[in-house]
């Protein structure tokens, strides 16, 4: 058979690990094998076997599952829709709003109890939009607990900052931060990562969303800030824990 040198190799080392013998010859820009009658049966299978290996169909990227954020982000909306009622709203707010005086007294938990608060649906429902979506891409590199985790904790922990770093007093509600956490988290892990020109591109994404919603009329920048912070550093230990990759800056194969 008459081949490209490269294939041609290819087959030769196929051949040699089957035991088979076989010569092979340069001639006119191409290679020659030839191979005993007695043993070209066999090696037209081990070749045959090795290009149905080599050529398989790589394997489907799947979609990540959305039903499970759809599910989580749907019952956290209906249930968070109770808090506006008369009976209920001033009271929530009073017992878990974010309040800077507060929480530097003790009661950390507002840090977080705040993120489930809002002003009136319109903010509930802007900010469920947004966390879905994001929730979504972030399903592509963690499970569905692993993204819930590291987005609680990136609102929760830019919180703190956010009350802990003002100098005056300061009240805020809003699940905004964990949204900006999820951009943080998506930032840091972003599969084109592995390449300085996809971490710039998701960190420049990241600082535009800053700069489109993040510095609207009325909008928290310092809880926005610190919530896409966090989530950016969570996103790189665990990238680093996880993955076993850290910043393309420092990866010489990148």
């Amino acid at each position: 058979m008459r081949i490209s040198p490269e294939k041609g190799w290819r087959y030769s080392l196929v051949l040699l690990a089957r035991d088979i013998p076989h010569q092979v010859i340069f001639k006119d820009g191409h290679l020659e094998i030839l191979v005993p009658e007695e043993f070209l049966a066999k090696a037209r299978e081990e070749l045959l076997a090795y290009e149905e290996e080599n050529h398989a169909k790589p394997p489907k990227i799947e979609s990540p599952p959305w039903e499970g954020v759809f599910w989580s982000f749907f019952l956290l909306t209906a249930l968070l829709s109770f808090t506006f009622a008369p009976a209920w709203h001033s009271r929530l707010l009073s017992l878990g709003a974010g309040d800077s005086a507060l929480i530097k007294q003790g009661q950390w938990w507002r840090v977080f109890t705040a993120l489930f608060l809002h002003q009136d649906p319109a903010h509930l429902l802007g900010n469920m939009f947004f966390g879905a979506l994001f929730m979504y891409f972030l399903r592509a590199r963690l499970g569905l607990l692993e993204a819930w985790v590291y987005t609680l904790l990136s609102g929760g922990l830019g919180n703190f900052l956010n009350f802990y770093l003002r100098s005056e007093p300061h009240l805020a509600i809003g699940f905004s931060t964990a949204v900006f956490g999820e951009l943080g988290l998506l930032a840091a892990l972003s599969p084109t990562l592995d390449r300085k020109k996809g971490f710039l591109l998701s960190t420049g994404f990241l600082l535009a969303f800053l700069s489109f919603l993040g510095v609207s009329k009325g909008a928290d920048l310092g809880a926005h800030l610190f919530g896409a912070l966090v989530g950016f550093v969570l996103g790189l230990l665990v990238r680093q824990i996880k993955f076993k990759s850290f910043l393309p800056f420092f990866d010489k194969n990148s």
